[in-house]
């Protein structure tokens, strides 16, 4: 796998969420600020989450996706998918 970099970062479960719906939408729906959305991508020595979405934060995510865009998420969304990983002890 390529070495990640601002412009390509290493796919991961939070890089894909924020893609698909922005980190407005989900600073919105966490009540987190924008900047802690974007963390989710860096890893821990970062202070970032290594691409995982805390879970404390899942369902709400879940409600907003469902109530603001009717898209269904399941709890699998939240997990790595083809191609993505987590991301720690490395550069995002």
């Amino acid at each position: 796998m390529p070495k990640a970099s601002p412009q390509h970062p290493t796919p991961t479960p939070a890089l894909r969420l924020i893609r698909r719906f922005g980190v407005a939408r989900l600073a919105e729906w966490s009540g987190r600020h924008p900047s802690r959305v974007y963390s989710w991508c860096w890893p821990p020595k970062r202070n970032g989450t290594g691409g995982v979405v805390p879970h404390r934060l899942r369902q709400a995510i879940v409600d907003g996706a469902q109530r603001d865009c009717g898209v269904c998420l399941s709890s699998l969304e939240f997990e790595p998918m083809s191609g993505e990983r987590y991301v720690f002890g490395e550069a995002a």
